[in-house]
């Protein structure tokens, strides 16, 4: 006797990810550069970012990020914002205070 076995599949539904691998990203005053790793099931963007930063690559599972210099002497902070399908990370940016400006003085001499 010949048996035949059906089977059926069925559709597995995957709950989207998104992960960074930062949540808080420090720069130095000077200007810096700063790396992100993002791990996602579906494609991804960046929906905010601090007017001081800027995004100069990007991949489907990385960012690179610059921060201008500091020219002011207390330290700033802002946020970036990545979304994917109906989940968002937040990632916090700090940058540390400017170094402080003197002006030179002279004197005439005549």
């Amino acid at each position: 006797m010949l048996q035949i076995s059906t089977f059926t599949t069925s559709a597995f539904l995957v709950e989207p990810v998104l992960k960074v691998s930062e949540h808080n990203l420090n720069f130095i005053s000077d200007g810096d550069f700063k790396e992100l790793n993002i791990s996602s099931t579906n494609n991804w963007a960046v929906n905010h970012i601090a007017s001081w930063c800027k995004i100069v690559e990007k991949s489907r599972n990385y960012l690179k990020i610059w921060c201008e210099p500091n020219g002011k002497t207390v330290s700033r902070s802002g946020e970036l914002t990545i979304t994917s399908s109906d989940k968002e990370v937040v990632v916090h940016l700090h940058q540390d205070p400017g170094k402080e400006k003197r002006g030179h003085v002279y004197f005439r001499t005549d």
